[in-house]
């Protein structure tokens, strides 16, 4: 039996595709469907829907404890991100936008490449501490034994 070339179902690779596609309607939608000048107004309509979608998916009730960190992180998400998300589309062109939106993941992978070669440098720095005989770590015991 041969194996399938593509190893995924075309369905979960379309699925995965659909979420960068509507994130990139935003400014599309920002600039010529939404009402100027009203960020806050633009977010609500842009989560509301699909946090209600997912409220209804869910069917669960949000316990009382919950409810502080609920208020915290979705005030955040729409007042803050989702807000600061349409003044920049607002404001603006298309271009740059796309610009800078393409240059994300760059941009990412420049950020984690220095944080991984700072941390790569600091594990073999203890591993080399760890390894050397009597916590020697430049070598001079051995040097003075010899």
């Amino acid at each position: 039996m041969s194996r399938p070339m593509f190893p995924f179902a075309p369905g979960s690779v379309l699925l995965t595709a659909l979420a960068p596609i509507l994130w990139g309607t935003t400014y599309l939608v920002a600039t010529e469907y939404l009402p100027a000048g009203r960020p806050l107004w633009a977010a609500v309509i842009r989560t509301l829907p699909a946090g209600l979608l997912l409220i209804a998916y869910t069917r669960q009730r949000v316990h009382s404890i919950s409810w502080g960190r609920l208020l915290l992180l979705s005030g955040l998400n729409i007042a803050a991100f989702q807000a600061l998300l349409f003044v920049a589309a607002y404001r603006l062109p298309g271009g740059i936008a796309a610009i800078a939106g393409a240059l994300q993941p760059l941009m990412i992978l420049a950020l984690a490449w220095g944080i991984l070669i700072v941390l790569a440098s600091v594990f073999v720095l203890q591993w080399q501490r760890r390894t050397k005989p009597n916590g020697d770590s430049q070598g001079t015991l051995k040097a003075k034994a010899a």
